[in-house]
């Protein structure tokens, strides 16, 4: 094509894509564990709750944790609670029943 100018060489983008922090694939101990849930529990007003330690007793677990509210709304909103914040530390494989 006569008379034509050719395209300029387009600029790249010097930015660097985001990229989310790396989650630790060490797991906290299970007393930090522990005290992490306990604090979400207390803060989102869960009743009755009971620590079994089974330390020594189980190799699938060191602590059980037991606790109520006063509705099922509420059992429900503090589990969701809970295993979001377990899932923020970086904590997987969270198992809740009732």
């Amino acid at each position: 094509m006569e008379g034509s100018t050719p395209l300029a060489n387009p600029v790249l983008s010097q930015a660097t894509p985001s990229r989310p922090a790396p989650v630790s694939t060490t797991r906290p101990d299970a007393s930090e564990t522990l005290k992490l849930i306990l604090a979400q529990l207390e803060d989102a007003k869960a009743e009755d709750t009971v620590t079994i330690d089974l330390i020594g007793k189980t190799a699938i677990t060191d602590y059980m944790v037991v606790t109520s509210g006063r509705s099922n709304r509420q059992v429900g909103a503090i589990a969701d609670r809970l295993q979001k914040a377990l899932a923020e530390a970086g904590i997987k494989g969270v198992r809740v029943e009732g």
